[in-house]
């Protein structure tokens, strides 16, 4: 049986993902809602991104805890690019995607870079 922070079996990637980049965050559901949630969103995901991976944002500094974010792990050299990869694959709202930056620091929590694509807002290189 998996617990909230071991991931079903049916899962890749679940707590694999190295800090200090950059990620495609294409949702976060709420750790509350249980890992068949999860997975099902998870699945949905996939099906304009199979790549797509899941991570416990309880992990990262930078995130904002109690959430399963999935993402793809690029790489991207910044928030532009994953914003890039996000509407190569059809994924162009806030709710959609967003570029996030990784990392054990909670200074890095307002790194979020926003679509569109072309014209992207927030904070999208870090320094």
């Amino acid at each position: 049986m998996s617990s909230p922070s071991t991931p079903a079996t049916t899962v890749a990637g679940v707590g694999e993902q190295s800090p200090g980049g950059w990620i495609a965050q294409l949702y976060s559901e709420p750790v509350s809602t249980g890992l068949v949630s999860r997975d099902q969103r998870l699945a949905e995901v996939r099906a304009d991104v199979p790549t797509a991976q899941v991570l416990l944002s309880d992990d990262f500094a930078s995130l904002r805890q109690g959430y399963w974010v999935i993402y793809d792990p690029g790489p991207f050299s910044d928030g532009s690019a994953a914003l890039a990869f996000c509407a190569a694959h059809g994924r162009v709202t806030k709710d959609q995607c967003i570029g996030r930056f990784l990392s054990h620091d909670a200074s890095d929590f307002p790194y979020q870079c926003y679509p569109p694509a072309a014209n992207p807002s927030g904070d999208c290189k870090h320094s």
